[in-house]
C-alpha cells in the first residue's frame, strides 16, 4: 500500500491529537504539509511538524494549489467557528478531509459541508472517535441486528468539572459566537459531543446511520463566567421513535463517567467510559421482570483517536464511506441548534446556589498551572444530576431550585 501523504491545518491544540495519530502510523503515511499563521507561540509546534517532514506554509490556498496531485487527505483540526469554511475549501480543491468534531457551529453550514462533500465525490470524515471503538461497533451490530428486540431508549449522563483554566485556553471556548460565528461551544456541543454522539449512532437504523431527530426538548444554564451554557440537558425523540436523554455538566466539584444506558425490548446494555477505561459495555437478557448479565467486553488498549485514521485511508482504498461521516455525524448539529433555540436561550444561575472553589489541577489538562485558577460549581449538582438520570427528567421537571 502507497503510503498516504497529509496536509494539516494547524499544528497547535488539538492538533497535536492528529499528529500522534500520523506518528501512530508512520508506516501507512507521512505528514507533508502544514498550514501555520505566523505567530511567535506556533514556533515550537511548527518545529515538531518538520520534524515530522512537513513543509510549512503561511497560506492556505498556496498550500492547496502546490500540493494538489500529492497530498491525499487534509486534517482540520482547527476551532468549531472555521470547520466548514476550511473543509469546503478542501473538498472543492479536490482532497479528502478529516475534520475535528463537532461538524459545524450551525445548520446551514453542516449541510453546505454535506452538499460539497456529496458534489465533489471526496471523503469527509467527521472525528467522532468513539464510535470506532470496538465497544461501540459492538453495540451498534445488536441494535442494528435487533440481538435484544428494539431499542427503546438510551440515556447518558457525564460530571466534568472545568475551571477558569479551561475557558481561558483560547479565545473561543465557552462563546455562542466566534469570529462572526455561532459556534454554541457548550458541553453538548464540544467536551461531553462524543456520547451524546454515541446515543445517535447507536439509535440509527442502519450500520452507517445515526438517528434523526424529531423533537427535542432543551434546557441549558450557566454558573461560570460564560457566554454559553456550561449545564444543559436535552431530550430527543427520533424519527424512529427512540426517546434519547442527555445530560451534561462542568459546573461540579466530582469527575464521573460517562455512562449511558441503552433500554431494548428484551435486554440493556450499561456502556461505561470512565478514568483509566477505554471504554465497556455489560449485555443484560430481560427474564420476566429481572435483567440477567450474559455478557461484557471492553476495548483492552486500542488506541481509539486512531482508528479515525485507520480507518480513513481503508475507506480510500476501498472507496467506501469513513464509519463516522458528514452523513451520519450533522444530526449532532441539528440537536445542538434546536437545544439553543427551543431552550429559550441560557439561564444564569444565582449566586446563592453557586461555590467558587480552588482546584489542585483541571481535568482538560493535569499539567496545566492552576494555582491561581477557579472552579464555580453549583451546590448539589452531582445529586440533581444523578436522580434526573434515574428518572429521566429535566432541571425543571426534577424541581431543581435554581432551574426555570
Amino acid at each position: 500500500m502507497t503510503k498516504k501523504k497529509i496536509g494539516i491545518i494547524g499544528v497547535s491544540g488539538f492538533a497535536k491529537s492528529h499528529l500522534n495519530s500520523i506518528k501512530h502510523y508512520k508506516d501507512k503515511c507521512e505528514l507533508i504539509a502544514a498550514f501555520v499563521r505566523k505567530e511567535d507561540r506556533y514556533e515550537p509546534d511548527v518545529k515538531a511538524a518538520e520534524a515530522l517532514g512537513a513543509k510549512i506554509y503561511e497560506n492556505v490556498d498556496e498550500m492547496f494549489e502546490t500540493e494538489k496531485g500529492n497530498v491525499g487527505i487534509v486534517c482540520i483540526p482547527t476551532g468549531i467557528d472555521s470547520h466548514c469554511y476550511y473543509s469546503v475549501k478542501a473538498l472543492k480543491s479536490g482532497y479528502n478531509v478529516i475534520c475535528e468534531k463537532p461538524v459545524a457551529g450551525t445548520i446551514d453550514d453542516a449541510l453546505e459541508m454535506k452538499k460539497i462533500a456529496d458534489a465533489t465525490g471526496k471523503k469527509l470524515c467527521i472525528a467522532f472517535p468513539i464510535i470506532y471503538s470496538p465497544v461501540i461497533q459492538k453495540m451498534k451490530k445488536i441494535k442494528t441486528e435487533n440481538l435484544l428486540g428494539n431499542l427503546i431508549s438510551c440515556k447518558s449522563y457525564a460530571l466534568w468539572p472545568r475551571s477558569t483554566a479551561y475557558y481561558n485556553r483560547n479565545g473561543w471556548a465557552g462563546k455562542i459566537i466566534f469570529n462572526g460565528k455561532k459556534i454554541f461551544d457548550s458541553p453538548l456541543q464540544n467536551a461531553t459531543s462524543h456520547y451524546f454522539n454515541n446515543l445517535l449512532y447507536i439509535a440509527g437504523e442502519k450500520p452507517d446511520e445515526s438517528a434523526m431527530p424529531k423533537e427535542i426538548y432543551a434546557e441549558n444554564f450557566r454558573a461560570k463566567n460564560i457566554d454559553s451554557a456550561d449545564t444543559q440537558f436535552i431530550r430527543v425523540i427520533t424519527e424512529n421513535n427512540i426517546k434519547i436523554t442527555f445530560i451534561a455538566t462542568h459546573s461540579c466539584k466530582k469527575t464521573f463517567g460517562p455512562i449511558a444506558e441503552y433500554l431494548f425490548e428484551n435486554g440493556k446494555i450499561i456502556w461505561s467510559f470512565s478514568a483509566g477505561d477505554l471504554g465497556s459495555a455489560k449485555i443484560f437478557e430481560k427474564i420476566g421482570s429481572e435483567y440477567k448479565l450474559i455478557d461484557e467486553f471492553d476495548n483492552g488498549t486500542t488506541q481509539i483517536h486512531t482508528l479515525v485514521f485507520k480507518n480513513m485511508f481503508e475507506a480510500i482504498d476501498n472507496n467506501t464511506p469513513p464509519l463516522s461521516n458528514i452523513n451520519n455525524a450533522y444530526q449532532h448539529t441539528i440537536c445542538v441548534n434546536k437545544c439553543f433555540e427551543s431552550s429559550n436561550g441560557i439561564t444564569q444561575i444565582d449566586e446563592k446556589y453557586l461555590d467558587e472553589l480552588s482546584i489542585e489541577k483541571e481535568m482538560y489538562n493535569p499539567d496545566w498551572d492552576v494555582s491561581k485558577e477557579k472552579n464555580i460549581v453549583i451546590k448539589g449538582i452531582e445529586e440533581i444530576i444523578e436522580k434526573m438520570y434515574e428518572q429521566e427528567k429535566s432541571f425543571i421537571e426534577i424541581g431543581a431550585e435554581w432551574a426555570k
